[in-house]
C-alpha cells in the first residue's frame, strides 16, 4: 500500500514561493516548478490560490507585513532603544548581509504587484526607527527624519549591491560600511549634536 501524500497547506505554498522568490527572482515564483518541487499536482496549488498572482500577493504579504511585524517584536523587546536601533543595523555573522528576498525585490520595485507590498514592508520599518528616536528624546521631525536617513540608506545599500554585486569588493568590506553607518545614524553614546 502506498504512503498516504501529506496534505499540503496554504502556508506550505506561500514558504515554498518566497524560497523561489530569493533563488531566483519574481519570475521564479510559477505554478509548475513549485509543484514538483513539492512533489504534487498542479491541483494542490488550485485548491489554496485562484492563480499565481494570488500566491505572489499572499507570499509578499507574508514577507513584508508579517515576518516584518514578527522581527520588530523582537527588536522591541530591547529596552534600550538605542541599542534596539543598534541592534537592527548590526548583522550577525552567521546571517546574510542582505536577505535574497530584499535583493530579489530591488529589481521588481516598480511591479505594481511588489510596490504595494514594499509600501508597507517601508512603512513598518520606519515607523519602528522613529519610535525608538523619539524614545532616544528627538522630537518630531527630526525622529521621523532620522528614521526615514537610516532606511533609506539601507535602501541605497541594497540598490546598489543589486545593481552592481561587486560594489564594496567582500563580505568583509560591506559590513564595515554597515558599522559605519550605524555609528553615524545610531551612536553608541549621546555625544552627538543636540536634539531638536
Amino acid at each position: 500500500m502506498a504512503a498516504k501524500r501529506k496534505r499540503l497547506t496554504r502556508y506550505d505554498w506561500i514558504r515554498a514561493a518566497l524560497s523561489a522568490l530569493g533563488e531566483r527572482g519574481l519570475a521564479g515564483i510559477a505554478v509548475e516548478p513549485l509543484a514538483k518541487q513539492l512533489g504534487v499536482t498542479k491541483g494542490s496549488f488550485y485548491w489554496h490560490f485562484k492563480d499565481v498572482d494570488a500566491l505572489i500577493d499572499a507570499a509578499l504579504e507574508r514577507w513584508a507585513v508579517e515576518e516584518t511585524r514578527e522581527s520588530i517584536a523582537r527588536l522591541e523587546g530591547i529596552g534600550d532603544p538605542r541599542e534596539r536601533l543598534r541592534t537592527l543595523m548590526k548583522p550577525s555573522p552567521a546571517s546574510a548581509l542582505i536577505g535574497s528576498i530584499d535583493l530579489a525585490l530591488a529589481t521588481s520595485a516598480s511591479d505594481p504587484r511588489v510596490a504595494k507590498w514594499l509600501r508597507q514592508h517601508h512603512r513598518l520599518w520606519i515607523e519602528f526607527a522613529g519610535r525608538a528616536y523619539r524614545q532616544m528624546g528627538y522630537r518630531d521631525p527630526q525622529a521621523s527624519y532620522r528614521a526615514t536617513l537610516a532606511y533609506t540608506a539601507w535602501l541605497g545599500f541594497v540598490s546598489l549591491v543589486s545593481a552592481d554585486p561587486s560594489w564594496l569588493q567582500g563580505e568583509r568590506s560591506r559590513r564595515s560600511y554597515i558599522a559605519l553607518a550605524r555609528d553615524l545614524l545610531v551612536p553608541s553614546t549621546e555625544g552627538q549634536s543636540g536634539k531638536h
